[in-house]
């Protein structure tokens, strides 16, 4: 009786989406067919080598290169054929006429986007077991070792993971069949250079020997690398997939928020341990990015909260600032943006011996002109900031009534293209000198300008400046009406009763 109480149990912890998917593989041909024709692919290059060469004995290298072949190989099935055997299931599963499915299921969105990458995984590990005799031949064959092989087998699993779940997270994004297409290709090409920077690193790492690349930060910094954004991914993929009226935004900007903490003691631990800053203006600039996108996305978001939201914000005004900033909302996830964004500065400027001489007369100028990617900091934080508040601006006062989500953010770009291409023809015009000597401050509304023109970098510094400070004034009303009305619901406002 206990023991059936136990698989009782155990099998009530199974992700039913995962033991669905895994049904779905088994019976399917799909996968019988790339299982078949995996591993004649994989005899057949054992074959032909064993057959074709007749200098096995002096050929010390034989087993790395064949090794190499199937690697590729194996890179191949799990990154491309895996990945969209789960991707493609699931976009069917999110297009238009499916999309109720979604709606009258009691799984959570995290146990329903686990349940497509464990089917996906548990798929993967068949791929690397079936592999594994002929790797072993290989080693047979000499010119590596045991730990290299599984070394590197481990590093490109958690590069197939991260693939896969990449996968996911474009087939997350629900719409009509040109738009999955559209990221569909958009997806392959991003897995081909992922497929070939893989390649050539795990033949690096084969040639050099792990022994000699295991003990560096550049290797276990890799290794983070591709943990952490496969997990952002996940979150980002659970979040598009809950409902609107949920609150959808907390966990990916709690995932953000852990992200920033572990990259940026990470980040300070490196530089404490070889001396060079160069890791922390790396890590600033990532940030940068990470949370200019997430400004994007922010004004994309609802500006009232619904009582699904409401009843879960702190009655408590101490615990109501964390929640404003991590709760679903525009103005939250602008708010949590520009303090993320500070705070990158502020540990910037706090550890980076070099960003110190901001503060030093006659130093500014030193400064930017030491590395370009620093000017790059800031000056994307600056107009992301004004560009996305902006478009908020505009929306809020001519589209008011509009209710597409997305149009922020199309606003948004426009202005991002507009500004970087009206200037230049306004320019073009009314130059008097040739076309190719037209003045770098005509392209003064695109932020990478200062990558390649350094003299331009204080016109852009007065331009947003001046701009963020006029976008500010004229939403802080706006901020001030979103920060009153963040309350708890009461139990009128729960039930839709007014008062």
């Amino acid at each position: 009786m206990a023991r059936l109480n136990f698989m009782s149990r155990l099998d009530d912890l199974m992700n039913p989406i995962a033991v669905k998917e895994m049904r779905q593989a088994v019976k399917g041909r799909f996968i019988t067919w790339a299982l078949i024709i995996f591993l004649l692919v994989q005899l057949t290059i054992i074959g032909i080598v064993l057959m074709m060469r007749v200098d096995l004995n002096e050929d010390f290298n034989i087993g790395r290169n064949i090794f190499s072949a199937m690697l590729a190989v194996l890179l191949i099935t799990c990154l491309f054929f895996v990945t969209a055997f789960a991707s493609l299931r699931f976009s069917a599963e999110r297009s238009d006429s499916n999309v109720d499915l979604f709606f009258i299921t009691t799984l959570r969105p995290i146990r329903i986007i686990w349940g497509k990458l464990s089917a996906a995984l548990v798929l993967t590990l068949l791929f690397f077991s079936a592999s594994m005799p002929f790797m072993t031949l290989t080693y047979l064959l000499r010119g590596l070792d045991l730990p290299s092989v599984f070394i590197l087998l481990i590093i490109d699993f958690l590069v197939v993971a991260a693939g896969i779940q990449f996968g996911i997270f474009l087939a997350s994004f629900p719409g009509k069949v040109i738009a999955r297409t559209v990221r569909f290709l958009g997806g392959l090409f991003i897995l081909i250079v992922v497929f070939q920077l893989t390649l050539v690193m795990s033949l690096g790492i084969l040639y050099q020997g792990v022994g000699s690349v295991i003990g560096s930060w550049g290797f276990w910094w890799l290794v983070s690398f591709i943990v952490m954004v496969t997990g952002l991914l996940f979150v980002l993929s659970a979040t598009i997939i809950t409902p609107a009226s949920a609150n959808r935004a907390f966990v990916a900007r709690l995932y953000l928020v852990f992200l920033w903490l572990v990259t940026g003691a990470l980040s300070i631990l490196t530089y404490w341990r070889i001396g060079d800053d160069n890791i922390l203006h790396t890590w600033a600039l990532l940030m940068v990015i990470l949370f200019s996108v997430n400004l994007f996305v922010a004004i994309c978001e609802r500006q009232k909260w619904g009582p699904r939201v409401a009843r879960r914000i702190p009655k408590s005004r101490i615990l109501r600032i964390p929640a404003f900033l991590l709760f679903s909302g525009a103005a939250g996830g602008i708010a949590f943006s520009v303090v993320m964004t500070l705070a990158t500065f502020v540990v910037l400027f706090s550890f980076s011996e070099d960003f110190r001489l901001l503060i030093t007369a006659g130093a500014v100028s030193g400064y930017f002109h030491h590395w370009a990617f620093k000017r790059l900091v800031l000056f994307l934080s600056l107009y992301a900031f004004c560009y996305s508040m902006t478009a908020l601006f505009i929306k809020n006062v001519f589209f008011r009534r509009s209710s597409r989500a997305a149009l922020a953010a199309i606003i948004a770009l426009f202005l991002l293209a507009g500004g970087c291409v009206i200037p230049v023809i306004i320019g073009f015009f009314v130059r008097t000198t040739p076309w190719f000597e037209i003045s770098a401050k005509w392209f003064i509304g695109n932020p990478l300008i200062v990558l390649w023109e350094e003299d331009i970098w204080v016109d852009c510094l007065w331009l947003s400046s001046i701009w963020s400070v006029c976008v500010f004034v004229f939403m802080l009303p706006w901020f001030i009406s979103q920060g009153s009305s963040f309350k708890a619901a009461g139990q009128e406002q729960i039930l839709g009763v007014d008062k």
